[in-house]
């Protein structure tokens, strides 16, 4: 019952802040609701061993460090993979081997 309460009253007094800070680093106002979402998530799972004088501390970090994920995932996600025939025509021919 008391985590309850006191997980209502985190999330109401900081829940505003994670958003602005998400958006800031994302620049996506859905994607800084995801992340304001995992965030509040992730202090639920962390609440008994979260120090409640550096609870801003603790959350403005996992903010930053859910959206640096994010921001990795997106940029490899948008890399192709090379497949090995498209290496392999990249590479210099060699003279004088035999190969074709």
């Amino acid at each position: 019952m008391i985590r309850e309460v006191e997980f209502k009253i985190l999330c109401r007094r900081h829940s505003d802040e994670i958003y602005r800070y998400a958006k800031a680093l994302l620049g996506n106002g859905a994607d800084a609701e995801d992340a304001t979402q995992e965030v509040l998530l992730r202090l639920w799972g962390s609440l008994p061993k979260v120090n409640l004088f550096n609870t801003r501390a603790w959350i403005l970090r996992t903010t930053r460090n859910y959206c640096l994920d994010q921001i990795r995932k997106r940029s490899n996600r948008f890399t192709p993979a090379l497949v090995d025939d498209e290496i392999n025509s990249a590479l210099p021919r060699r003279r004088g081997t035999g190969a074709a």
